[in-house]
């Protein structure tokens, strides 16, 4: 394989790597909204259900997810070094440094903008080089034209890295999407659905069963009091307060 194919190759594992980052990052916005919703909703759940929770449940199910989630694979991540890491890894950040340095820029002869992103390019790098957060700096790295392969790795290597970390980054995207706040935010206008919702996570969180009516009730008040902040001019008078919702 050419030069050139090689670098074809490696910037597309890159551009692949940047598009799930978008992606993640976009989950990541969206789902701090939903679960902002979630809890609110569970905030009113609180205060009309009159059912001591049994924390021992919580516990519980807390333990069970995080085991099923550390399957062999994970394991195998976390433990199998990358072939030729160390050596490779400390040049990367040594020629890194050595371009961004912020005591550098100067007689690089750099304009402020420059210098400023490059001050940015070091911190990440920095920050990366502690964590041995070896894709980051791959990826600084091919922002500065700077070949990683001229640094002691191989394409199988980098093939590895890159391969490993679109796991992770798939790994945060389902973690997400399997999440109450996410399925919550997702099913935005099916009642029915939403009522499921909140009765699964009230019984994985020690709470008995609770009527459907009154959950349903919950919901509809919750929505009635989002659309209501969405449309200032239907809002309640001051001074008056919304029903009760436990007959």
């Amino acid at each position: 394989m050419g030069n050139s194919a090689i670098t074809i190759k490696i910037k597309s594992w890159s551009k692949r790597a940047a598009y799930q980052k978008s992606i993640l990052l976009d989950h990541q916005e969206l789902f701090t909204l939903y679960d902002l919703d979630f809890t609110a909703v569970l905030r009113i759940a609180a205060g009309n259900i009159r059912v001591k929770q049994d924390t021992s449940v919580l516990e519980r199910n807390i333990k069970a997810t995080a085991e099923a989630r550390k399957t062999l694979e994970d394991i195998k991540r976390e433990t199998e070094p990358i072939p030729g890491e160390k050596n490779p890894t400390r040049s990367l950040y040594r020629k890194i440094a050595f371009a961004t340095h912020p005591d550098r820029q100067g007689i690089l002869n750099n304009d402020t903008k420059d210098a400023e992103k490059n001050e940015e390019l070091f911190k990440r790098a920095m920050s990366a080089h502690d964590t041995k957060n070896t894709a980051e700096l791959i990826e600084i790295a091919i922002t500065l034209d700077i070949d990683p392969l001229t640094m002691g790795y191989s394409l199988s290597d980098l093939k590895k890295i890159y391969n490993d970390l679109e796991g992770k980054i798939n790994a945060q995207i389902t973690t997400i999407e399997e999440s109450y706040g996410w399925a919550w935010g997702e099913s935005e206008g099916n009642i029915d659905l939403r009522l499921n919702l909140l009765d699964s996570y009230l019984r994985r969180t020690g709470h008995p069963p609770v009527s459907k009516d009154i959950l349903r009730d919950i919901i509809q008040h919750h929505e009635s009091d989002a659309d209501k902040t969405a449309h200032p001019a239907r809002t309640r008078k001051v001074g008056t307060r919304p029903k009760k919702l436990i007959r």
